[in-house]
């Protein structure tokens, strides 16, 4: 059971999708801060830890995983969820070495929201992998642009 509302950071460069998806997780109770970059969400995080991150995994400059590398460093328990359009079935396999789900594109807005619900709970109870016992490839990117949307 989530005790409280959670704070959700989705990071999308498709300002529909950012937009959609944020105002999903607003009307299912929760607090969602979107960003239109990875670097972008690294630029802005605050001290307070996010209780789940959603990311899309292909973006210009630092892809999905690059991203979640990068927010390991500074919240190593912060669960991750992918999203995704592509049909690659490595995407599953990193997406479960990260410790991660991955969710298609189009997936149905309850599965995001179960999702999202679901990896932080399961957060809460200790069953997240540290970021040690994650195997995830380092990347890098560039800064890439803000449209300001988005709670924050």
């Amino acid at each position: 059971m989530i005790p409280r509302p959670l704070r959700v950071s989705v990071i999308d460069d498709d300002p529909s999708v950012l937009t959609s998806l944020s105002r999903l997780l607003r009307s299912s109770g929760h607090v969602a801060s979107g960003y239109a970059s990875g670097q972008e969400f690294l630029d802005n995080v605050s001290a307070t830890a996010p209780d789940c991150i959603v990311i899309d995994v292909n973006m210009p400059a630092l892809d999905g995983f690059a991203v979640r590398d990068r927010a390991a460093r500074i919240f190593p328990s912060t669960p991750v969820v992918f999203i995704t359009a592509q049909e690659d079935i490595d995407l599953d396999d990193r997406a479960r070495a990260a410790g991660s789900q991955l969710l298609r594109k189009p997936f149905r807005a309850e599965d995001l929201v179960h999702a999202v619900e679901g990896a932080s709970e399961r957060n809460r109870e200790g069953e997240v992998p540290s970021d040690g016992e994650r195997e995830t490839p380092a990347l890098s990117g560039e800064p890439s642009r803000r449209d300001g949307k988005g709670e924050r």
